[in-house]
């Protein structure tokens, strides 16, 4: 479905930023954003091909948000996401890209078994503080990446990443 490999698709605000910026021209952001519909296309095509993985995977997926918006609320963790969206070098933020937008239901967020993984292993929060472990693969990988990330909020109440620590690929 998503090729990542070498040339990691840019998320949709990164990319109209550098468009913005005057880095790319309008026809190159037009054939990133195509890319990105393509891949939504291939999913959609997928979930209509596989209906019942499909509904075990949604079913995981929202149990798995469920989980943790009783835990820690679903606020929080929508900030949270939205922070290592940001981060350049992190596979999954063209899955996170709009996690800020509360019309999209959190459950969407999450990829528990279907590739590319997605998943919160666990989570400690405070006011200002946060931890996060995750899990996740590139593309059609069955190699997952878990990395341990510790936030906290800046100055305007923002969280930021100021540590990130990666183990080694399991799979």
């Amino acid at each position: 479905m998503r090729q990542l490999s070498m040339a990691r698709l840019l998320s949709p605000p990164k990319l109209i930023a550098q468009f913005e910026c005057g880095l790319i021209d309008r026809a190159q952001l037009h054939a990133a954003m195509a890319q990105h519909a393509q891949v939504l296309i291939e999913e959609m095509l997928h979930e209509r091909e596989f209906p019942e993985e499909s509904r075990w995977e949604q079913w995981r997926n929202r149990l798995a948000a469920n989980r943790l918006s009783v835990q820690h609320g679903e606020i929080r963790i929508r900030e949270l996401l939205h922070a290592l969206s940001d981060l350049d070098d992190f596979a999954p933020a063209d899955l996170l890209w709009n996690v800020a937008h509360r019309h999209v239901p959190l459950h969407c967020f999450f990829r528990t078994k279907r590739a590319p993984i997605f998943r919160i292993k666990s989570m400690t929060s405070a006011a200002a503080q946060a931890q996060l472990v995750v899990e996740y693969s590139e593309g059609k990988s069955t190699t997952v990446v878990r990395e341990t990330f510790q936030l906290a909020r800046d100055r305007r109440w923002q969280w930021q990443v100021i540590s990130r620590e990666a183990y080694m690929p399991m799979g």
